[in-house]
């Protein structure tokens, strides 16, 4: 497991609904809301702080959300220290594909995760895409 945050970037947000903590989000239903990554190598917006259940989303309760700077992150399987990592399916982090077009990135590794599950250390970079075809 990673050492902790070193944000330099977290902002209060309002969720749409459940979120797990060190998982990813991206962009809700309005800009004060953030909502799950739920689709693989899609676009996010940062990493969930804490967990947020149905009720407390429903209560409209400010969940803190690290945008940049380096946050723990879980990994949705192996993850080599300094790697880029984007999205999975379910908010993880996972490498990113070599030899493949464009691809959104959410950061790069700083830690080593063996197993999906592990919480790892991440540099986030917002909005960064790679293209490990030419790279």
């Amino acid at each position: 497991m990673g050492f902790g945050g070193d944000y330099v970037l977290n902002r209060g947000f309002h969720a749409d609904g459940a979120i797990t903590q060190f998982r990813l989000v991206k962009a809700g239903s309005d800009s004060r809301h953030v909502t799950p990554a739920a689709v693989a190598g899609e676009r996010v917006l940062g990493v969930c702080q804490e967990t947020i259940s149905a009720a407390d989303a429903t209560s409209e309760r400010v969940v803190n959300i690290a945008i940049l700077g380096v946050s723990l992150v879980e990994a949705g399987g192996v993850v080599a220290a300094g790697a880029r990592v984007k999205t999975d399916n379910v908010g993880r982090v996972v490498a990113a594909a070599e030899g493949v077009g464009n691809e959104e990135i959410v950061g790069v590794a700083f830690d080593a995760a063996s197993a999906a599950g592990d919480w790892i250390a991440v540099l986030l970079t917002p909005g960064a895409t790679f293209n490990a075809a030419v790279s």
